[in-house]
């Protein structure tokens, strides 16, 4: 996926924008809402702008480095937990579907929300809570939906970097231990990078193709495709964790057809590492 661009005027706008919006006295309906809209849309361009001028998403809010005044202020009225995920390499149909922000009060008394795609929707109490509640069924979905996005984006990077031949950016998208098909676990870092070295070594894997034909978990593999023996389950959870996703891939390896691939992916703090491949 193609990085967005932002002029620097556009960036400049919604920069400024923020520094001179004056908050609106609550109970204006309508007109509240506009003006709420407005700021959501410039926060976004920040949140944007921030990711085409340090090649990452932000983390948190403080990142975006604005106004005090503006930070307090979007602290006060919005929920900002969900911030980091990319907005350049993560798919539309995802984004759409994945809360950014939303109004603190939304889950019970209605209010706005804004999604990854920039969209921004008022939504009732009940809608609200079904997609963002706090602690319940609704919460663990809107999670589950981003999980999968920042699982997608871990393997849609690795293998994009894989057939540049580009080891440093493997090495970035990869973390320890690292799961492998045939071997121990590597457990250190100048041995994973040896082993990814091999392999981008052994072929020209300039014109593969990989389509992601699911994300789930490991219990839920098991589920659908059989048991692991107590060995692969206990290799594979030992480089997993708790909070992870199980990439199932078709690889089209030019010249010698396609092939079944699972990526592992461990999730922590907002980031999604590869951690395994077989």
């Amino acid at each position: 996926m193609q990085r967005p661009t932002l002029g620097r005027s556009a960036i400049l706008t919604a920069l400024l924008f923020l520094a001179a919006a004056i908050p609106v006295a609550p109970g204006q309906g309508a007109k509240e809402d506009e003006v709420k809209k407005a700021r959501l849309s410039a926060l976004y361009r920040a949140y944007q702008a921030y990711e085409i001028a340090n090649g990452k998403p932000a983390k948190v809010i403080e990142d975006l480095a604005l106004a005090k005044d503006d930070e307090k202020e979007f602290k006060r009225w919005l929920k900002l937990d969900e911030l980091g995920l990319s907005l350049a390499e993560g798919k539309k149909e995802d984004l759409k579907k994945i809360v950014i922000v939303y109004e603190k009060e939304a889950p019970k008394e209605g209010g706005l929300v804004m999604f990854y795609d920039g969209s921004v929707q008022k939504l009732s109490a009940a809608a609200a809570a079904k997609l963002v509640g706090r602690g319940g069924d609704a919460d663990t979905q809107e999670r589950g939906a981003k999980s999968d996005a920042l699982a997608k984006e871990a393997v849609e990077q690795f293998f994009k970097a894989f057939k540049a031949k580009d080891l440093e950016a493997l090495m970035k998208g990869a973390d320890i231990p690292f799961c492998r098909e045939g071997g121990k676990n590597l457990a250190k870092r100048e041995d994973l990078k040896q082993f990814l070295q091999k392999a981008l070594d052994r072929r020209d894997p300039s014109k593969d193709s990989m389509r992601i034909a699911r994300v789930t978990t490991l219990p839920k593999l098991e589920e659908a495709e059989g048991k692991f023996t107590e060995a692969e389950r206990k290799t594979v959870e030992t480089v997993l964790g708790k909070d992870h996703r199980v990439v199932k891939v078709e690889w089209d390896r030019h010249g010698e057809g396609k092939h079944k691939v699972l990526f592992f992916i461990r999730l922590q703090e907002g980031e999604a590492k590869v951690v395994g491949i077989i």
